[in-house]
């Protein structure tokens, strides 16, 4: 839509009879209404203004729309409307205010389209309620701190798989290791509460498991989501300890899940794919020594909620573990 109109008015016998004078007038006035038309259509670009969809002056007379005119090269017949100079007017304000008006934005982080790409890919706000019920548990795990971990220590961040490994220390010798683990984490928790759980604390390197982000239910996470949560966690890891190798371990094919171990299973993919593209993070794949050779998983290997690893589970757990340490450390 034109923002002004050039209009054709019925020629009057004063104008007529000016003559050579007249003409000589609408020679030099013309071509100057128009230059400033077009500084104001340029400047009202500049600061992102359509002069097609600002105003529309609608007037009886036989119209056509001056953007039209200046494309093609030609001079407007007519009587140019005042209301052009306005555009100048306009322009000449909007250009002014223009950097109140990029401040304004800048105040308002929450519009999609001018919120920074880091503030949208790291909002956790709907998670906070449900990561709040934990706060006591890393509490107590996070007033240690301080004192527990150390330079060779690895760091075993996540779920109840690491809580209830009892038999952790002599599993993982010669690695020392240390837990920041609790029953039910979920990554969309684990993102808001891992910088306290590793707040002053000192290791060499960290392994991530988290298992229950799918589980048949309504708020299960999709492949994509779970990649932009770990991401998080594995940022706030590197926080703590920039140079620190990271290793993303798979979700374990268990009896109790594997009805939903398809959609597991793309969502271990993008894990995979994510330690693809970071530096020094490395993807831990435990599927093959979890299923039978009819790509069931084996029983034997877990307790009797059929979820939990057993003693034989862990072994076999430990070992795959420690094979990734040896191989990436360095």
């Amino acid at each position: 839509m034109p923002l002004f109109h050039v209009h054709r008015y019925p020629s009057e016998p004063a104008t007529r009879s000016l003559g050579i004078l007249g003409s000589a007038a609408r020679l030099v006035y013309h071509p100057v209404l128009i230059l400033g038309y077009a500084l104001s259509c340029t400047t009202l670009r500049v600061v992102g203004i359509t002069t097609r969809s600002v105003v529309q002056l609608s007037l009886p007379t036989q119209v056509f729309s001056l953007d039209d005119a200046l494309a093609a090269g030609r001079r407007p017949s007519g009587t140019i409307h005042r209301s052009l100079l306005v555009a100048i007017l306009v322009a000449s304000l909007c250009l002014t205010s223009a950097p109140a008006q990029e401040k304004t934005a800048n105040e308002r982080p929450a519009s999609p389209f001018i919120a920074s790409p880091f503030i949208v890919q790291n909002d956790l706000t709907k998670y906070a309620a449900d990561a709040a019920k934990w706060d006591n548990d890393v509490a107590k795990l996070a007033a240690n701190n301080a004192t527990d971990g150390g330079e060779e220590a690895i760091l075993c961040l996540g779920s109840s798989s690491f809580r209830l490994w009892d038999t952790i220390a002599q599993d993982m010798s010669p690695y020392k290791v240390v837990r920041r683990a609790y029953g039910g984490a979920k990554y969309c928790d684990l993102a808001i509460q891992t910088p306290k759980l590793v707040e002053g604390l000192r290791f060499r390197a960290a392994m991530i498991f988290i298992g229950n982000d799918i589980t048949g239910k309504e708020k299960d996470k999709t492949p994509e989501e779970i990649v932009r949560l770990s991401k998080i966690v594995m940022d706030t890891v590197r926080k703590q300890r920039p140079d620190a190798p990271i290793f993303l371990i798979a979700v374990t094919p268990s009896p109790l899940r594997f009805e939903h171990w398809p959609k597991i299973s793309k969502a271990n993919q993008s894990l995979e794919k994510l330690a693809v593209s970071e530096k020094e993070t490395f993807f831990v794949s435990t599927q093959s020594k979890y299923l039978n050779e009819q790509g069931e998983p084996m029983s034997e290997l877990f307790v009797k909620d059929m979820l939990h690893q057993n003693k034989a589970g862990y072994a076999i757990w430990s070992s795959i573990l420690k094979d990734a340490l040896n191989k990436n450390l360095k």
